[in-house]
């Protein structure tokens, strides 16, 4: 009998070896990181930054719900499943890091980095409009 467990629990872990594990599905929620930034701002601002990019480029936010660390936004395109994760590293500084669904390539690569470029420029524009007040 263990020499069944033993060979069974053998190709379990051969299985999980020869695909990565993404391969399993039960392991892993396909999605993986495409692109992350830090940005030396509070969460308060880098969330509304995110969600003006979002808006912006016409992505849809299908849910947003908090975190201990942050906030997780799940948003579409037409062709992409995204979540964006915002986490406050201090009172000053947040990392953002944008997934996707595995196996969109480039297309999910360059949404994600394009969504973290406009969440910079916005954080400029809100950096100069308090500024002038």
């Amino acid at each position: 009998f263990m020499s069944v467990v033993k060979n069974y629990c053998i190709g379990v872990l051969l299985l999980i070896f020869l695909t990565g594990c993404s391969g399993l599905g039960l392991l892993t929620d396909d999605r993986s990181k495409v692109a992350g930034r830090s940005f030396d701002h509070s969460f308060r601002q880098v969330r509304q930054a995110a969600l003006n990019a979002l808006s912006e480029m016409d992505i849809m936010i299908i849910e947003s719900r908090s975190t201990a660390m942050g906030q997780t936004i799940q948003a579409a395109t037409f062709d992409l499943d995204l979540t964006i994760d915002l986490q406050t590293l201090d009172s000053g500084h947040t990392q953002v890091n944008v997934f996707s669904r595995a196996g969109r390539g480039d297309t999910g690569r360059k949404t994600a980095e394009q969504i973290l470029d406009h969440t910079e420029r916005f954080m400029h524009v809100a950096l100069k409009q308090e500024d002038a007040v």
